[in-house]
Formats: structure tokens, sequence, C-alpha cells
């Protein structure tokens, strides 16, 4: 027997890889992306979708403010500062992905 919640994981993280799917598609027609950016920036909204465990048309600024503080590495851990490329990428990629939640939530 399937727990309730699962399926509710599930049907967010269906729901969550369609938008994901739907901003790519958006961005083919608008740029051309490269695929190396393409991956972080799908890994990093896959990432997101699995952290915060609910729609994306559900998500809060704490939310978003909560999971990319845990990009954020310690000088030990990344005295190169990489974490800043993964969270300055997903900063600059916000604006567009939120107008892709905007006109899904409009149809």
């Amino acid at each position: 027997m399937v727990a309730s919640t699962e399926i509710i994981s599930y049907d967010i993280k269906t729901q969550n890889q369609k938008i994901i799917d739907d901003y790519f598609e958006a961005r083919k027609t608008e740029t051309n992306l490269a695929n190396s950016t393409q991956v972080v920036i799908n890994n990093t909204l896959n990432r997101l979708s699995k952290y915060i465990n609910k729609s994306f048309i559900d998500i809060s600024r704490n939310d978003l403010v909560s999971f990319l503080n845990t990009l954020r590495k310690n000088e030990t851990d990344d005295p190169n500062h990489k974490w800043r490329y993964i969270q300055s990428l997903f900063d600059d990629n916000r604006h567009n992905f939120q107008m892709a939640l905007l006109s899904k939530n409009r149809t």
C-alpha cells in the first residue's frame, strides 16, 4: 500500500518537472542556453523542488531564501567560493523562471 504522502510527493515532483520542462522550452525560444548551463539550472531546480516539497506555484520567498542558504558553503569547504556560481546562476534565472510560473498560472 502506498502512503498518501508518497502520492502527494510524486504529484508535486511531476508537476514541478512539467514546469521546469516548460521553462526550458520557453528559454529555448528566447535564448540559446549552453547545455552545461541548462544542466546546472535543471539540477538546481530539481534540488529546490525536493527541498521545498511543494509545488513551485506555492513557493514563498522564505522557501527560496532557505534553499539558497543551503547552497552556501564555508571558507574551508569552498575557498574559491564556487557555490556562488550556482547561487548567482539561479538568481540570474529566477526572474525568467518566475515569469514562466506566472504564465503557467494564467493558463
